[in-house]
């Protein structure tokens, strides 16, 4: 019994220190939560309406191997989690996308991915949002740089359209050419009234 105690006495520093760190970490972390949220609503506001994966992992947890005794061979694996931005229910979130991806033998990644769940970010762990702080401003350049994009493809189809369908043109404007509608006074029609 005085062995115990005596563990316990040498640890109460280290709570001590813990219990004050703990209290930090929670404030930090909510202040950091509640920072998401205003992110998010920032962008809820813009509208902006296309769905987009950050290019490279912001976590990737430690390869595993899955093996199969009776081929005698072996896959390894990792997964990784990447920001994302999308539709998740009837809302527009920063998300945390995981993919499994598949490592060949040199340890390089390889081409396959397999999607494994994605959640929206302020719901997931600490450990996550804490390592995709870093990596925040850095995806919502990429964000931009995909609505550039977007809009630069839409251009080329409008402008593309626009070179195929002929504009119409009226005859009573100088330098156009076309079919003269004559206009019809509407002071003297008869005027209905309806029922």
């Amino acid at each position: 019994m005085g062995d115990s105690t005596m563990v316990l006495e040498s640890t109460r520093p280290h709570l001590k220190k813990l219990a004050v760190a703990a209290d930090r970490l929670n404030k930090a972390s909510d202040r950091y939560t509640d920072e998401l949220k205003a992110i998010e609503a920032e962008l809820a506001e813009i509208k902006l309406g296309i769905e987009y994966r950050a290019k490279d992992p912001f976590f990737y947890e430690d390869t595993y191997q899955i093996e199969n005794p009776e081929e005698g061979t072996a896959c390894r694996f990792d997964d990784a989690y990447f920001l994302a931005y999308g539709r998740y229910g009837d809302k527009w979130r920063l998300m945390v996308s995981k993919y499994r991806r598949d490592i060949d033998e040199d340890g390089d990644i390889g081409g396959d991915e397999t999607f494994i769940s994605q959640f929206p970010l302020v719901d997931a762990s600490r450990r996550l949002r804490v390592k995709a702080a870093t990596t925040l401003s850095g995806f919502l350049q990429e964000l931009t740089e995909a609505a550039e994009q977007a809009i630069a493809s839409l251009d080329r189809v409008s402008d593309a359209r626009n070179q195929e369908v002929p504009k119409p043109t009226r005859p009573d404007v100088p330098g156009s050419r076309g079919i003269l509608v004559p206009k019809v006074p509407t002071s003297d029609m008869p005027h209905r009234k309806l029922s």
